[in-house]
């Protein structure tokens, strides 16, 4: 048994089981705003999301006391 990813148009994920392709595409013409989904086989290897690594800056004192001046 398979399964169907659908993305929505709110960025939101979701996963059902299903057999075929054709079975798949019957689910997501079921549901409202699906922006696109894909069927992976049973042994089909399913792509993870990677997430962004946002790394903080630390600022010097010249940067602090600029913004410390703007106010």
């Amino acid at each position: 048994m398979g399964k169907v990813i659908i993305k929505f148009s709110d960025n939101h994920l979701e996963s059902f089981k299903c057999k075929s392709k054709e079975r798949a595409s019957e689910i997501a013409g079921k549901r409202n705003k699906v922006v696109e989904y894909n069927y992976y086989e049973k042994n089909e290897r399913i792509p993870q999301l990677k997430k962004k690594v946002v790394e903080k800056k630390e600022l010097t004192f010249e940067q602090m006391e600029a913004i410390i001046s703007r106010m």
